[in-house]
C-alpha cells in the first residue's frame, strides 16, 4: 500500500509538471541575462548581437570559434583587415599573443575593447620604449553615467549602468597618462574621451598596421546600441576599422564574474547542451522534472539502504613538509648562508607575483616603486637589501644575523597592503 501510494504521488507530480510545461510561456515569460556576457548570439542588454548584425550586414565578418594562433591569417592580404574583440578582460596565451602581433604588424587593425585590455600584448609593445616600465591598469571611476564623445565630435552619448529596472553606479575604465610610459605616449592619438574620467578610445602604430584601444565595452552592447546616440557612437568607431573583412573574436573571452586581479585566466568556452537546454522554456522544465523524479526515486530507494561511510585521513600538505624538512637540514647544517638566500629567493617570488615589480635589480629605484606598491616603509625594505648584499658576499653567516633577516622580510610581510 504505500508503495502505491508513492506512485500515485509521482504520478500527480508528472502530471502537474506537464501542465506547468504546457503553459510555460504565459506562466513565465521570457527573461534576460543582465550580466555583462559581451556575446555575439545573445539579444539581451549586455549581450552584442545588434553589433554583430550590422557588421555582418555591411563587411564579410569571419567569427573565430577556436584559438587566434589557430584562426587568425599570418599572411597580409590585397587589402587590410580589421581583428575585433569586446569583453570585460581577454586572455592570450604566447602563441595567440604572437600571432596577434604578427597580424597588426602585417598592416592589419586590431580593435580591443576590454574593461581591461591584455597587459601581455601592451608589455610586449611597450618593451623597445621603455624595457623597466609596465603597462598600467587602467583607472576606474565609480558614476551611475558617462557621457561618451569621440574627439573633434560635439554629439555625446550618454551611458548608464542597468540591472533590470534600477541604475546601478559602475566602475568605468579610463587611461591615465600614467599607463603608457612617456617614451610611447608620444606615439598615441586619442580618439575618444568618457566623462567623469578621460581618455577612454586610443590608437597607436604597430609595424605596417594600427591598434585600437578602447575601454569602455558597455558602449557596444545592444542596451546602448538601442538609443539614436549609442548607434552613432558605434558607427563613427566601427568607420575607424579599414577593409573589407573583420575577424571578430569569441574564444578570447573572459567575464568579469572570474573577478580576476589580473586580465589573465581560463578562457571562455562555447555554450554546451545544457546551457541551450535550459534557455528553452519547454526544455528546461522536462530537465526539471526529470531531475525531481530522479530525486525522489533515490530519497525512498535509499532508504535505510545507504553503506557506511568510511572515514578518510585528511590530505596532508606533503609540499609544506618537504619545505621544512628542506630548512631543518640547512640549519642543523650551520648552512645559514644557503638558508637566507633561499627566504629571499622567496620574498622576491612573493613580490613579483603580488606586485608585478621586476626584480633583476635590486637598487634605490626598486625599493622605492616596491614601497609605493606595497605601502611598507622604505627604511624596511632598504634594510632587507643591504641584509641580502651582505649575506651574499659573505663566506659565513651568522644564527643571529639569519634571525636578523628573516625579521626584517616577516615584518615587510605585516606592512604589505
Amino acid at each position: 500500500m504505500k508503495r502505491r501510494g508513492l506512485y500515485i504521488a509521482l504520478g500527480v507530480a508528472m502530471l502537474a509538471g506537464s501542465i506547468l510545461l504546457i503553459f510555460s510561456d504565459q506562466l513565465f515569460p521570457k527573461q534576460y541575462d543582465w550580466q555583462e556576457n559581451y556575446l555575439a548570439d545573445n539579444d539581451g542588454p549586455f549581450g552584442t548581437y545588434v553589433l554583430h548584425t550590422l557588421l555582418a550586414e555591411q563587411r564579410e565578418l569571419v567569427d573565430l570559434n577556436a584559438p587566434i594562433a589557430d584562426a587568425l591569417p599570418l599572411d597580409a592580404t590585397a587589402a587590410p583587415a580589421s581583428y575585433v574583440i569586446i569583453c570585460d578582460y581577454m586572455y592570450l596565451d604566447s602563441l595567440d599573443q604572437d600571432q596577434l602581433l604578427q597580424f597588426a604588424a602585417a598592416g592589419n587593425t586590431i580593435f580591443l575593447s576590454a574593461s581591461v585590455p591584455s597587459q601581455t600584448v601592451l608589455d610586449t609593445i611597450l618593451t623597445p620604449y621603455c624595457p623597466d616600465s609596465l603597462f598600467r591598469r587602467p583607472n576606474t571611476i565609480p558614476a551611475q553615467q558617462v557621457s561618451l564623445r569621440m574627439t573633434g565630435s560635439d554629439r555625446e552619448h550618454n551611458l548608464s549602468y542597468r540591472t533590470q529596472k534600477y541604475y546601478e553606479p559602475y566602475f568605468w575604465s579610463y587611461l591615465d597618462e600614467d599607463c603608457f610610459c612617456p617614451p610611447f605616449s608620444s606615439q598615441l592619438d586619442t580618439l575618444g574621451t568618457c566623462s567623469p574620467g578621460g581618455v577612454n578610445f586610443v590608437a597607436f602604430a604597430y609595424g605596417e598596421g594600427h591598434f585600437l584601444i578602447h575601454t569602455t565595452p558597455l558602449a557596444f552592447t545592444n542596451l546602448s546600441m538601442k538609443e539614436e546616440s549609442g548607434l552613432a557612437y558605434t558607427e563613427a568607431i566601427i568607420r575607424q576599422l579599414p577593409g573589407d573583412t573583420i575577424y571578430w573574436d569569441r574564444w578570447s573571452m573572459t567575464s568579469a564574474s572570474f573577478n580576476r586581479e589580473f586580465s589573465n585566466g581560463p578562457r571562455r568556452y562555447g555554450p554546451g547542451p545544457l546551457q541551450y537546454i535550459l534557455q528553452q522554456p519547454a526544455l528546461a522544465w522536462a530537465w526539471y522534472i526529470l531531475l525531481g523524479a530522479a530525486l525522489c526515486y533515490l530519497i525512498f530507494r535509499t532508504k535505510r539502504r545507504q553503506r557506511v561511510i568510511p572515514v578518510l585521513d585528511p590530505n596532508r600538505n606533503t609540499s609544506l613538509e618537504f619545505l621544512q624538512t628542506i630548512g631543518r637540514l640547512y640549519f642543523l647544517q650551520n648552512d645559514h648562508k644557503k638558508l637566507a638566500l633561499e627566504d629571499m629567493a622567496l620574498f622576491l617570488s612573493y613580490v613579483r607575483n603580488r606586485y608585478r615589480v621586476p626584480t633583476r635589480t635590486l637598487d634605490e629605484a626598486f625599493a622605492k616603486k616596491l614601497s609605493e606598491q606595497a605601502q611598507v616603509p622604505l627604511n624596511i625594505i632598504k634594510k632587507i637589501l643591504l641584509l641580502n648584499a651582505n649575506i651574499k658576499s659573505s663566506s659565513y653567516v651568522s644564527e643571529n644575523t639569519l634571525e636578523e633577516f628573516h625579521q626584517h622580510i616577516e615584518t615587510f610581510y605585516q606592512h604589505a597592503t
